[in-house]
């Protein structure tokens, strides 16, 4: 098997009736539910899957589910944000993960297409939890392979108007911020670099990506402090200064009004643990 922090794929069966709490990952999420019935919250939207689907998350989206039947079989395939683009070096094929416009739905029902999505993803864990030196290859390539075959039989769920110029700007944009969260950088530091008006940049930025440019970038600090609150021994300074916020009584409210409690309540009520629970 090999080992790799950025790409990580997990098989899980169960026959009871579970639960899995309100909660994010510093990754890309792609679930398919292969058997069983569920109920899934993703930010505010409710989803009651009790086909093969497959569910897209990103990075900033807080999710939890409810399993409603069993045998309940599902894949997990989480992606690292400075991965994903690595390995979907398409913008066609990631804007999946990226782009929330008002009408976006997380989930695609694949009952038409699932003899081979089950094929690819057999294949897929087959690969991950190989020791063959060239299993790394083989697992990337169908990676790519399984979401080329899903934007081919299912153009209807992504973003096709990337082919114009505003949307890859806005894509750019996205990149650009995702590795400069922690620099002083904002929206009008952002138009002049991208040489675009910051009134047109806000409003195609809402618009494709569900978020407002300046939200965008708080959420993607949080991210990364929750990361560091849960997997790190740094102090809540020190965590402030890494996430890029510049003053910690602000990270502490910025903090405690997205979720309910500080980052020190936050860092002990949570843990590294699945939270699955027993209805």
């Amino acid at each position: 098997m090999f080992i790799n922090k950025n790409v990580q794929m997990y098989y899980r069966e169960t026959t009871e009736l579970m639960s899995l709490s309100d909660h994010y990952h510093n990754y890309y999420e792609m679930i398919y539910v292969k058997a069983g019935a569920c109920e899934f919250q993703i930010d505010k939207k409710i989803y009651q899957i009790s086909k093969p689907t497959l569910v897209f998350i990103n990075h900033l989206e807080t999710h939890s589910m409810r399993v409603n039947q069993v045998p309940y079989c599902t894949y997990y395939l989480l992606i690292k944000n400075d991965m994903l683009n690595t390995l979907l070096q398409e913008p066609l094929l990631s804007a999946i993960f990226k782009y929330r416009p008002q009408n976006f739905t997380h989930i695609i029902e694949v009952t038409d297409n699932d003899e081979l999505i089950n094929k690819i993803m057999d294949n897929m864990f087959k690969e991950y939890t190989s020791n063959d030196p060239l299993s790394p290859l083989a697992f990337k390539s169908l990676i790519q392979y399984l979401f080329v075959n899903i934007y081919r039989t299912y153009p209807e769920h992504f973003l096709t108007k990337l082919k114009t110029q505003i949307y890859h700007t806005v894509l750019d944009v996205q990149e650009y911020i995702d590795k400069n969260y922690t620099e002083d950088i904002g929206l009008e530091k952002i138009a002049e670099l991208f040489f675009i008006s910051p009134s047109y940049l806000s409003r195609s930025f809402k618009e494709i990506t569900g978020y407002n440019l300046k939200e965008y970038i708080v959420l993607q600090r949080l991210s990364k402090a929750k990361e560091l609150l849960l997997y790190s021994r740094d102090t809540i300074n020190e965590i402030c200064e890494k996430a890029g916020f510049n003053n910690v009584n602000h990270f502490i409210r910025t903090f405690k009004e997205h979720y309910r409690i500080t980052p020190y309540e936050f860092r002990i009520s949570e843990s590294r643990e699945s939270k699955y629970k027993k209805r």
